[in-house]
């Protein structure tokens, strides 16, 4: 049986299971199907019981490592939600990117700002950092971005954009850093040596 649970695929140990299933299963009973699963209870409704809609399996409690696992008709699903996962996640870095730049503009703190909004029960605005990294981030929303035939995705693209200028303006703010802290050096050692003269 193949799981899909945002970050594995599948695993040894299930792999030995089903082995040992296919093993003391007659031929005729075994089922031949490749069930692909993602995050949830499959029914739409939040509450776990109930029929998948798309397979009729009973969607309570599939579990994969102990996470909640949803059937899904297709592997394109699967794939398209975890690249989609990520794309949501670029997203959400992104806007807390603009704001801090919305924030610097503007001569507000950004780190306050940030505070008093996520006191709210459905806001999480995120603490931006050195930009948009890792592997996974990048690579799946340029994918999502490529990935319709007919129409792109406006968001994700100026999110992108947002990333761009947050770098640019992160690396102009270590370069000045970087000469500060070196004109610091040259005017110490300057300093010494005017001293010792």
């Amino acid at each position: 049986m193949q799981f899909y649970d945002g970050a594995v695929i599948s695993t040894i140990e299930e792999e030995e299971e089903e082995q040992q299933t296919e093993a003391s299963t007659p031929k005729s009973a075994s089922i031949e199907a490749t069930e692909i699963t993602t995050s949830g209870n499959g029914n739409g409704n939040g509450n776990g019981q109930g029929l998948n809609n798309f397979t009729n399996i009973p969607s309570t409690k599939n579990t994969s490592l102990g996470i909640p696992m949803h059937p899904v008709p297709e592997i394109e699903i699967a794939e398209l939600t975890k690249i989609i996962e990520n794309a949501h996640r670029y997203l959400q870095i992104a806007f807390a990117e603009d704001l801090y730049l919305y924030c610097q503009a503007n001569n507000i703190n950004f780190a306050e700002l940030r505070d008093s909004l996520n006191t709210k029960w459905n806001v999480n605005v995120l603490e931006p950092r050195e930009g948009i990294g890792g592997h996974c981030l990048p690579k799946d929303t340029k994918m999502f971005l490529n990935s319709s035939r007919s129409i792109k995705s406006r968001i994700l693209e100026a999110a992108i954009q947002t990333d761009e200028t947050y770098r640019t303006h992160r690396g102009t703010k270590e370069i000045t850093q970087h000469e500060c802290a070196a004109s610091a050096n040259y005017l110490t050692k300057t300093m010494c040596q005017n001293v010792r003269s």
